[in-house]
């Protein structure tokens, strides 16, 4: 029902099953909560370098990358963040060693205690090729393990990931394009969602960090 299996932290192991279900009251399906995250819908450029987001291009023999905000069919509004990498060889490169391209948002901040809810809109028209990362969708508090990764959809699929902030902190999405082909990434939220009248005991999640890049966006 929450369409990952990474959707929460405490669903992806037997011993954290029974607190899964006991802080359900706590995050799934709640509508409070107000989104934090600026720019997530990739409207304007100046607003997001203003809000912090970064453009990263690792370059490689062989292949092209870039990141763009398209006009093309965008889930809302007149734009969606487009990113790409293009096999530039006449030999076929099947294997991608390296991150082609990757964004990173600015910081949200989040306090101690409080459910965080991560959600927007992909679509990958065609396979992601040369990595089994495809297009990946990462936050700081979940890490690499609880990445949220995708290899094609059927038109726009939205996506919802459940976090919790064992301390005070700031969560940073990073959105990367791991392989060859192409995505576009639309409506992104980040929500605190504050803890409710009677609350469960706390999970004992670590939070992760993501050290912050300079910009290069082209």
């Amino acid at each position: 029902q929450m369409g990952t299996l990474v959707a929460n932290p405490l669903a992806v192991c037997f011993d954290t099953l029974p607190l899964f279900w006991r802080t359900l009251p706590e995050w799934y399906g709640r509508t409070d909560g107000q989104n934090r995250l600026l720019g997530g819908g990739f409207e304007r450029l100046d607003e997001m370098d203003w809000a912090g987001w970064r453009h990263f291009s690792y370059e490689q023999p062989g292949i092209e990358s870039h990141a763009e905000l398209s006009p093309q069919e965008p889930h809302s509004g007149g734009f969606s963040l487009h990113l790409i990498a293009e096999n530039t060889d006449k030999a076929p490169l099947t294997v991608v060693e390296s991150t082609p391209v990757w964004v990173t948002s600015g910081a949200v901040p989040v306090e101690a205690g409080w459910w965080v809810r991560i959600d927007g809109w992909v679509r990958v028209p065609q396979p992601i090729r040369g990595s089994v990362d495809r297009l990946l969708i990462l936050d700081s508090l979940g890490g690499p393990a609880l990445a949220h990764r995708v290899d094609q959809t059927d038109g726009w699929q939205p996506f919802t990931l459940y976090r919790f902030a064992a301390e005070s902190t700031t969560v940073q999405l990073t959105i990367a394009l791991t392989g060859l082909g192409e995505a576009w990434v639309d409506d992104l939220r980040v929500t605190p969602l504050p803890p409710t009248a009677a609350r469960p005991a706390r999970p004992p999640i670590h939070s992760a960090r993501l050290e912050r890049l300079p910009p290069v966006w082209r």
